[in-house]
């Protein structure tokens, strides 16, 4: 018998042939197999180049995200920054109007009010009042002053913290026991820290009776009900 049968498939297109090699009782498959494996073959190399494509996509995209992410937060914290540093002045303290409030003379002869941030001392009418107006007074008084302006109030002074000689004199005045921290303005976590030292120190207005130790702006606010009251 001759070593190749030929069979004829009448379901395969154009009458495709498949030829069976008969030899050492095992069977070899020709083309139409092997265009079967190529094409899985294909097809799966087509899918592992999908998903490389996704993924290399889907890294993309989040890296895009992070930039502008980070563009987004810088820009956020330079306009948060910038109305802290819109505004600096720099003048001789020239007087003192009580342990909160200074008068600066710059250098073109103007001057400007200053109302201290985030600490607020007692009223001159006050326990420790005169005092503290005096401990300002030791610190400032006649010495050249850098204020870093962060706002200005109803009565058009300017708000901010006073350097002397580089000593921030905001949180000095709460060191020495002299000012409370004003919470309702306070944003320096700072004067929490100084103003817990120096209440368990006793310094400064710290050693008055409690019935003395009144907050300024309470003390105000009682004032304000008793004239109208009145």
């Amino acid at each position: 018998m001759d070593d190749k049968i030929k069979y004829r498939r009448n379901n395969f297109p154009l009458g495709a042939l498949i030829y069976y090699r008969i030899h050492n009782h095992r069977s070899h498959c020709y083309s139409p197999c092997n265009d079967d494996r190529q094409n899985n073959s294909t097809a799966q190399s087509n899918i592992r180049n999908s998903y490389s494509n996704l993924h290399v996509g889907i890294l993309d995209i989040f890296h895009t995200y992070l930039m502008n992410l980070k563009k987004i937060l810088f820009l956020a914290i330079f306009i948060v920054a910038l109305p802290l540093q819109a505004e600096q002045l720099t003048g001789r303290v020239v007087a003192i109007s009580d342990g909160d409030t200074l008068t600066i003379l710059d250098s073109s002869k103007k001057q400007i009010k200053i109302r201290m941030a985030g600490i607020d001392t007692p009223e001159s009418k006050q326990p420790y009042g005169t005092k503290a107006k005096q401990e300002l007074s030791d610190l400032a008084f006649g010495k050249t002053a850098t204020i870093e302006v962060e706002a200005t109030d109803r009565y058009k002074r300017k708000v901010g913290r006073v350097y002397v000689n580089r000593v921030n004199i905001n949180a000095e005045m709460v060191k020495r026991g002299a000012a409370w921290v004003y919470p309702q303005y306070a944003n320096d976590l700072l004067l929490y820290s100084l103003e817990h030292e120096a209440r368990l120190n006793r310094r400064g207005l710290w050693k008055l009776p409690d019935n003395e130790r009144v907050p300024p702006w309470l003390w105000r606010k009682n004032k304000f009900k008793q004239r109208k009251a009145g």
